[in-house]
């Protein structure tokens, strides 16, 4: 059998069992586990509302220099959330960059090792609606918590309700710049 001919033949193959597989997922719906994470437990007031959820977030970001709760974190978050941080380079040419909770410790923790990170909302705006919940709030970042603040920006979280807490979906933030200042109604 020439090389072709197995290539083709594997590659089949390979679609057959994966249709097959989503298939059978479509046709058998497994219950989904529990979205109870399996990390240190947050404390029973940082999920009881969107708005001590976003707090517990910034809380747990924020400190002197040195590691950070990531454990806290994580059990704020969904295992699957998603930090998307979006701006403008240097070129002027629009970016985003999808992280995983992995990612955005790995990405934060030497600049947070290094140097004291406070980061806490200015102002906030909620929607809310059954079981999800989406949190539009203003922030600034400082290295000590009464310094002036090294940056400013947008966070946009999208929350969801078990029913008993709160979790964090997704982060998505766009930092202030010259060019782009925070809305006065946005510090409100």
């Amino acid at each position: 059998m020439n090389t072709a001919l197995r290539y083709a033949l594997v590659l089949i193959a390979t679609l057959l069992i994966a249709t097959t597989a989503f298939a059978q997922s479509d046709a058998a719906p497994q219950a989904r586990p529990s979205l109870a994470v399996q990390s240190a437990p947050a404390k029973a007031d940082d999920l009881s509302t969107p708005e001590s959820t976003v707090a517990a977030v910034y809380d747990a970001i924020s400190g002197p220099a040195g590691e950070r709760n990531w454990a806290r974190l994580r059990n704020i978050c969904l295992p699957e959330v998603h930090f998307i941080v979006t701006g403008v380079d240097k070129g002027g040419k629009a970016f985003h960059r999808v992280l995983t909770i992995d990612d955005y410790q790995q990405r934060a923790t030497p600049m947070m090792m290094k140097e004291g990170f406070y980061e806490r909302g200015i102002a906030s705006r909620t929607v809310h609606y059954g079981h999800i919940a989406h949190v539009f709030t203003t922030y600034e970042s400082r290295h000590e918590p009464d310094a002036k603040p090294f940056a400013r920006g947008i966070n946009s979280m999208q929350l969801l309700s078990d029913g008993k807490r709160w979790y964090i979906v997704n982060i998505l933030w766009d930092s202030e710049t010259p060019d782009q200042p925070i809305p006065q109604e946005f510090l409100k």
